[in-house]
């Protein structure tokens, strides 16, 4: 399956993580507090070919996904000629992906997770702290020191995270290990700490990736 890039970018605050094969699609889609997904197989898509009178086989269609969604600045045959787009919504209406070349749309429907907070964890957070954690790994003692500098000179809000000074996100890069989360000042007699849960009753959100290089993207 094609998994390049991970992810794109749709707005400020929509994500889209795709991943397309020959003979079925998974989509992910995220807030950074909810998570929505689907998976069609090419099957699922012949009511959408023959509803719009679709000449292109499922399995043609599914390959033109994938290259708009890996689809660069220098692909200049598919530059401002696709969109995919996300609408979430607050009502009962579910959430939906689409993707559109012009003469050809296909919607997906999105489903929500059931433990979003999860997700986000394991699939954005933690693999974003092993990355941290390995390339401090593989840099020469003196690079890291010269980063370390650069960080504590740099302006609060310019301040990459530091895992190791803080305990709780520091523990979460060993999550098998059995040793309490102690939080600063809490006193080791207190319980671990718990991340908070997902925010609930969200507002309507969409968000449109045009095929112009700007980017956009269970």
């Amino acid at each position: 399956m094609s998994t390049a890039p991970p992810w794109r970018q749709l707005s400020p605050q929509l994500f889209l993580g795709l991943s397309v094969g020959p003979d079925r699609l998974v989509a992910r889609v995220t807030d950074l507090r909810g998570w929505w997904g689907c998976r069609y197989d090419a099957s699922d898509l012949e009511p959408q070919r023959a509803a719009d009178s679709i000449e292109n086989s499922a399995a043609e269609l599914l390959s033109l996904v994938a290259r708009c969604y890996a689809a660069g600045e220098d692909d200049a045959d598919l530059a401002g000629c696709y969109t995919f787009d996300v609408a979430i919504h607050a009502d009962a209406c579910p959430p939906t992906l689409s993707w559109d070349i012009g003469v050809t749309k296909l919607v997906f429907r999105l489903t929500p997770d059931a433990d979003p907070a999860a997700r986000i964890r394991d699939e954005l957070l933690l693999p974003l702290m092993h990355a941290v954690d390995l390339l401090e790994a593989e840099a020469d003692a003196a690079t890291v020191e010269r980063l370390r500098l650069q960080h504590d000179s740099a302006p609060p809000a310019l301040q990459l995270p530091d895992f190791r000074r803080r305990p709780l996100l520091a523990s979460l890069l060993r999550p098998r290990e059995a040793a309490p989360i102690v939080v600063p000042g809490s006193g080791a007699d207190q319980p671990a700490a718990r991340l908070p849960g997902p925010a609930q009753g969200e507002p309507e959100v969409s968000a449109q990736s045009a095929g112009s290089g700007g980017g956009g993207g269970s």
